[in-house]
């Protein structure tokens, strides 16, 4: 059993306080609460975006590029897709939400984590072919 990551080991694993770790934070407790999953559950990711936000969703799910369970996909869309191996469950969440201007990081950090995670993105089921 894992225990939970918290935004701080988050922040230490990217290096500096930032909007984009705290929404990959949101973004992944979000995506494995509608799944039921957990860091360490067979998980598999697709992030459709390169930044900040990819560190807080690595950190969180457990999936990496060096245990090839997570894919980047540079210039899209800030969108997560995580789907359970075991079940084939998947969930892609897109971030929706409008940051207010002017705001250090750490008030960005705080927006965010002071937010409803659904006012953040929009989920829909979803489903992936996965690599061997």
């Amino acid at each position: 059993m894992f225990t939970p990551v918290t935004i701080e080991t988050c922040i230490t694993f990217h290096g500096h306080v930032c909007g984009g770790i705290s929404l990959g934070y949101v973004l992944a407790n979000y995506a494995m609460d509608k799944l039921g999953a957990q860091r360490g559950d067979d998980l598999y990711a697709r992030m459709e975006c390169q930044n900040c936000l990819v560190d807080g969703v690595q950190c969180v799910t457990g999936c990496t590029t060096g245990k090839r369970n997570l894919e980047i996909i540079p210039g899209g869309p800030m969108a997560l897709t995580l789907v359970r191996r075991d079940t084939g469950k998947g969930v892609r969440a897109v971030i929706s939400v409008d940051m207010p201007h002017g705001l250090s990081k750490e008030e960005a950090k705080n927006h965010i984590l002071s937010l409803d995670p659904a006012a953040i993105c929009t989920f829909e089921e979803a489903t992936l072919e996965l690599p061997n």
